[in-house]
């Protein structure tokens, strides 16, 4: 007796050993987000370029646009969140995937079916009169022919409920449930991104436009300031006072004019229609009023100790972050494949003939069914080889996401540095210049000098404001695509 209590306590410690051993496996390949942030970025604190300000870092700004003070950005922005068909077809793989999820939830509970049916039956019988001995083939052919037939109708009635459940021991189900989720995840960091990239489009877009009408003014008065040029060429050229060719040039020169002013009004159209579709609308049938031309372009102050970890909450950050928890939860699926499975298979049924006594005829049965998998070709092992591949492969990708968000938040930053010490050096350009219109103004006044030498520094002035206007987009245009590859402000 006592044997056999000490057989019983071994076989009870091993399977208990076994199911450790198992339950471990299915728990060997875990996701830890604060390693995979500390690889990623080795110590990267700060950037090799700082921005020229003196506005200290405070917190991440959602409405980074709203920095540029410029209330018609703002309204053509709200209307591209609204309109935008990209977005909403974003938002709706978003409503995909969060059905997808709840979908995977389901196998966690009991599959239960009902079933009912009903027959209906009709029966012939023929009866045939034997009380009186049959002597020969002719008397059974008359008792025959004097049979009497009946027809008889029956019915049956059956209700059945089917209940199957496996049970989720090792998790199998859970994690294909987390890594649903985790692609729902997902989809929302590339709503986001989404979201994000059709707000720099239109403000890109917008402040291009307000180039091109600034472009144009400048335009129109070199366009006037040639014309005046010309005209007093050609009364040079009446007196003999200058050759034929001086005249022409400037006659050329008012052709480009007229070309370049052209081409501005075909680009400001192009760029209406590409504003029109970023916003959902159709192209050709959208325009951007005319701003004050005389408004200045007005950028948005860097902070300075921008923090590195700012890249972990960019949309593609974020997503790729959940491809590479998904793979991991993948793992744990895959592992928890190889292991063995129970399931309880449950029937309950009521049958008869009567459906007034439907409910005194009944079965009831229970079946516990346990499966282990022993041999399948290596397929499963193979299962758990792809999917710890497939993480490392996610892993990588997730670190050279954030390598590119840090080249293109380096490259934005020494962009606007390089572009904001070129800005200084056009701006004390025009001042310059601008000080010697107002002396040359000051001559022609007095009647020391001709009208001619205004004109010619009045259109240096005017050409000397183009590089700077160019400069001045520039640098909005790079200060949007950091507020983009920071994950939408700081």
């Amino acid at each position: 007796m006592y044997k056999m209590r000490k057989i019983n306590s071994h076989f009870k410690l091993m399977a208990l050993l076994f199911i450790i051993i198992l339950y471990s496996c299915t728990t060997g390949s875990e996701y830890n987000r604060s390693e995979l942030h500390r690889k990623t970025l080795e110590g990267k604190k700060t950037w090799s370029q700082e921005p020229l300000s003196e506005t200290v870092f405070k917190r991440p700004d959602s409405e980074w646009w709203k920095g540029f003070h410029d209330k018609y950005l703002n309204n053509l922005i709200q209307d591209a969140v609204t309109g935008s068909l990209d977005i909403d077809i974003r938002l709706s793989h978003v409503k995909e995937a969060e059905l997808s999820m709840s979908e995977s939830k389901a196998p966690l509970f009991p599959n239960v079916n009902l079933s009912g049916n009903t027959s209906y039956f009709l029966q012939k019988t023929e009866k045939v009169d034997v009380s009186e001995p049959i002597l020969n083939q002719n008397d059974l052919e008359d008792k025959i022919e004097d049979s009497v037939s009946t027809v008889e109708d029956s019915e049956y009635y059956n209700l059945g409920l089917n209940v199957n459940w496996e049970f989720d021991i090792w998790g199998k189900k859970k994690k294909n449930y987390l890594s649903m989720k985790a692609s729902y995840e997902e989809s929302k960091a590339l709503y986001r991104g989404e979201y994000l990239r059709i707000i720099s489009d239109v403000a890109k877009t917008y402040f291009d436009i307000r180039k091109n009408d600034k472009e144009r003014s400048l335009n129109e008065r070199l366009m006037k300031n040639s014309l005046e040029k010309l005209s007093i060429y050609q009364n040079q050229f009446a007196e003999g006072l200058i050759n034929k060719w001086v005249v022409l040039r400037q006659q050329n020169e008012i052709k480009t004019l007229e070309k370049d002013l052209l081409n501005l009004e075909r680009n400001r159209k192009m760029l209406e229609n590409k504003m029109a579709l970023l916003m959902g609308k159709h192209p050709g049938e959208f325009r951007v009023h005319n701003i004050d031309r005389n408004k200045p372009l007005q950028t948005i102050e860097i902070p300075s100790g921008l923090p590195s970890e700012l890249l972990l909450g960019r949309p593609d950050v974020i997503a790729a972050e959940y491809r590479v928890k998904k793979a991991y939860y993948k793992i744990g699926e895959s592992m928890a494949a190889r292991l063995p499975s129970i399931m309880l298979t449950g029937q309950a049924g009521l049958a008869s003939i009567a459906l007034s006594k439907l409910l005194s005829q009944w079965t009831l049965g229970i079946s516990p069914v346990l499966s282990l998998p022993v041999f399948d070709g290596g397929t499963k092992k193979k299962q758990v080889q792809i999917s710890r591949l497939r993480a490392v492969i996610a892993e990588k990708e997730y670190k050279n996401t954030v390598l590119r968000a840090f080249e293109e938040v380096e490259n934005s930053l020494s962009a606007i540095k390089s572009r904001t010490e070129q800005k200084a050096i056009l701006e004390n350009k025009l001042k310059t210049i601008e000080q010697i219109k107002k002396q040359t103004y000051a001559k022609f006044k007095t009647g020391v000098i001709s009208i001619q030498p205004f004109l010619e520094i009045q259109r240096e002035l005017l050409i000397a404001e183009q590089p700077l206007l160019e400069i001045q987009r520039m640098l909005i245009d790079d200060t949007i695509t950091l507020c983009k590859a920071l994950g939408g402000g700081w």
